[in-house]
């Protein structure tokens, strides 16, 4: 359902770094490894512990997403 989610939430918008940051807080959720009441850490990281490692293309994907959200904030 997840996964359906963020597919539908893409075909209508473009992703951002949000996007991303929720998608991950919601799989760390239910993957049972993060709880924000209980931990302030950050659900990517423990999405890493759990699965041995995150994606590396999420690294350039959020740099670019940053510097595509600093690009539209300074042509405003």
């Amino acid at each position: 359902m997840l996964l359906h989610r963020a597919f539908g939430y893409l075909d209508a918008n473009d992703p951002t770094s949000r996007a991303i940051s929720h998608f991950e807080t919601e799989l760390a959720r239910i993957a049972g490894v993060h709880d924000e009441k209980k931990f302030k850490a950050d659900p990517a990281f423990a999405l890493g512990n759990l699965f041995g490692r995150l994606p590396l293309s999420r690294t350039p994907l959020l740099k670019t997403l940053a510097a595509e959200a600093k690009s539209r904030n300074s042509s405003k």
